[in-house]
């Protein structure tokens, strides 16, 4: 029996990968995009090494373009595709295909043995994407599947109502942190800054990631605006282009201002030091899809490095406002300008500690989170979890700021 993830696109399908290799034989693989697939089937299948963290990623060649039309309709994806996997595969029948995008239903549905299903994202909403031919293709994917693992509960509601996936087959499997992040204790003080940022004076707030489209550039922008003493670090790669034009200008202007520090991409590794080395993280996502239906890996890895979260609202009319809370922190948040033009202007004047007597808890729980819990149990279940952001008693105190994780739903009522 030979597990296959298809496909490794991103690091969460790297990390997956890599936690799974440590349970079962696995080989995971990669497109190797060409003009002529077919003329590649012979080729001898190029094997890449990762080394952090350690996976083998194998490659299969794939027709440029092959989920728009015209090339879908003469792609032949299900043919090429499944017949590569299939020569690496001794025993098909008992031998597993995590499929990670809906582009690939045709091999499902041609593949001899279980299928899984493990979707992170909501791929119709993406821009660029035909959500007619998504949903469609998601509605064979789930009809092929053994088992379906979207990693949110909204995107579990979009599978079952829209892709007319059976309630029976879902397992909802969230995104999560590396064990490896976790530390032994929550520290009561950020850890030193790495050296590409150490000149930086404190306080320091930082946004960790893919810095793309599902960011809110124009509240970034105001909010920089009115922290001049403030230092913001950006972690991640800009590559990535904005759709929104307004969005895509805004980003540039943000690199280009004196209290911002793009760092580029950093290796997966190398993050949980500047999450754990910043005084509090922000996640200013936008209000949309699919943000809405995502799992935040972000949020795992600020909440595995016990430093205080805040947050832009993302409301959701399927919030539940039964949700327990955990605090983490508290801080005060006064608009000091206020200006009508922008009503969630604030500005961080009293910095957080980390309140230690519910760290323990919120360990506890953040622990059934780790890629390698996940890679055991596709059968893992949400639990809600929240950090929460409690502005100071002043009057003039803005508007609280919160994140609440939900089961994969970012929030904007209070919890109770």
């Amino acid at each position: 029996m030979i597990w296959h993830l298809l496909q490794i696109s991103d690091v969460l399908d790297i990390e997956f990968g890599a936690a799974l290799t440590e349970r079962v034989p696995l080989l995971a693989w990669e497109p190797e995009r060409t003009l002529l697939p077919r003329l590649r089937q012979a080729a001898a299948t190029a094997v890449r090494q990762i080394t952090d963290p350690p996976l083998q990623v194998r490659s299969f060649p794939l027709l440029r373009g092959y989920a728009r039309f015209p090339w879908s309709a003469i792609a032949r994806t299900g043919t090429t595709v499944s017949a590569h996997l299939l020569r690496q595969t001794p025993d098909p029948g008992n031998s597993p295909l995590i499929c990670t995008v809906p582009y690939f239903a045709p091999v499902a549905e041609r593949w001899p043995g279980p299928v899984i299903y493990w979707l992170t994202d909501r791929i119709e909403s993406y821009g660029g994407a035909n959500a007619l031919a998504v949903r469609r293709l998601d509605d064979r994917m789930c009809r092929a599947a053994t088992l379906v693992c979207p990693n949110s509960r909204r995107l579990a509601k979009y599978l079952t109502q829209d892709a007319n996936c059976p309630p029976s087959k879902v397992r909802i499997v969230p995104n999560a942190t590396r064990a490896s992040n976790l530390l032994p204790s929550p520290p009561h003080a950020p850890s030193d800054l790495p050296n590409d940022i150490a000149d930086l004076k404190r306080p320091i707030a930082g946004v960790i990631g893919n810095l793309a489209g599902n960011m809110d550039w124009l509240f970034l922008e105001r909010l920089l605006q009115l922290t001049p003493e403030l230092r913001w670090v950006f972690v991640g790669p800009t590559t990535m282009a904005i759709g929104d034009p307004v969005h895509s200008a805004t980003r540039e202007r943000v690199s280009q201002m004196p209290n911002a520090r793009f760092t580029g991409m950093k290796p997966y590794g190398a993050l949980a030091g500047y999450a754990r080395a910043l005084d509090v993280a922000v996640l200013p996502y936008r209000r949309n899809e699919p943000t809405y239906s995502g799992s935040s890996t972000r949020f795992y890895e600020h909440l595995a490095a016990c430093r205080p979260m805040i947050a832009t609202r993302a409301a959701s009319k399927s919030c539940s406002t039964k949700s327990r809370c955990f605090v983490s922190s508290t801080v005060r948040i006064r608009p000091p300008m206020p200006s009508p033009a922008c009503k969630r202007s604030v500005s961080m004047t009293a910095w957080p500690t980390y309140a230690g007597r519910r760290a323990k808890t919120v360990r506890g729980r953040h622990e059934r989170r780790s890629w390698s819990r996940n890679s055991s149990r596709y059968g893992a279940t949400t639990q809600p979890i929240a950090i929460r952001m409690w502005p100071g008693r002043n009057k003039r105190s803005a508007t609280m700021l919160f994140y609440e994780y939900a089961g994969g739903q970012t929030c904007c009522k209070p919890c109770s």
